[in-house]
């Protein structure tokens, strides 16, 4: 579902403005998940907040109720009932100066497609980007050096062979197994749609 000029500039435009023209001594609790869709946009934003020349403080607020092998866990927040995201709110993370600048240099290696600094940045070890090294293989392995498919487009063949070729039911275990990408039924359903034409 697209939105018309008028509704991205009021929901998404208007939140960078409010972003830009944070005063000084600004408060920023970046509510994201721990999945690689997630941390980009996190990385993302943090490129633009450590370049505002504002005192501010940064926290990371993840899905912090949920233990590692939580089958939500790397998309928990839209499950979370009030107790629990009071919970990820208590638990955040305050973001060192050394961690905005990871942050801002995660997004220019993953916006320049520079897998090699994408790698050697990802083996800095934060208490902030708790699953850092994990997000960047499964990034770098939507894009195999020998030409071959991706991991995403992998696990979804593989799917379409031995569990089902409806579209629901693949979103579904490829949920299941690799729901480290967070990837959206949009996202998915391209690759879907490629895998497919290529039987």
């Amino acid at each position: 579902m697209g939105l018309t000029e008028a509704e991205y500039h009021d929901q998404v435009v208007s939140q960078f403005e409010k972003l830009m023209n944070a005063p000084d001594d600004s408060e920023f609790n970046l509510w994201f998940e721990y999945d690689l869709f997630c941390q980009v946009n996190m990385w993302f934003v943090i490129s633009i907040i450590n370049s505002l020349s504002v005192k501010k403080k940064v926290y990371a607020v993840y899905t912090s109720y949920l233990d590692r092998n939580n089958k939500l866990f790397w998309n928990g927040f839209g499950p979370a009932n009030s107790s629990q995201l009071q919970a990820c709110f208590r638990d955040k993370i305050l973001l060192s100066d050394a961690d905005l600048q990871l942050g801002q240099e995660l997004w220019t290696a993953y916006k320049e497609n520079n897998f090699e600094e994408l790698a050697r940045l990802a083996k800095n070890k934060s208490f902030s980007f708790p699953y850092l090294e994990e997000v960047v293989k499964a990034h770098i392995d939507r894009f195999p050096k020998d030409g071959t498919k991706g991991r995403p487009e992998k696990v979804i063949e593989e799917i379409t062979k031995n569990v089902s070729t409806d579209f629901h039911k693949v979103f579904k275990e490829f949920w299941n197994r690799e729901s480290i990408y967070g990837f959206g039924d949009t996202q998915l359903k391209h690759l879907y749609d490629k895998v497919m034409h290529y039987r």
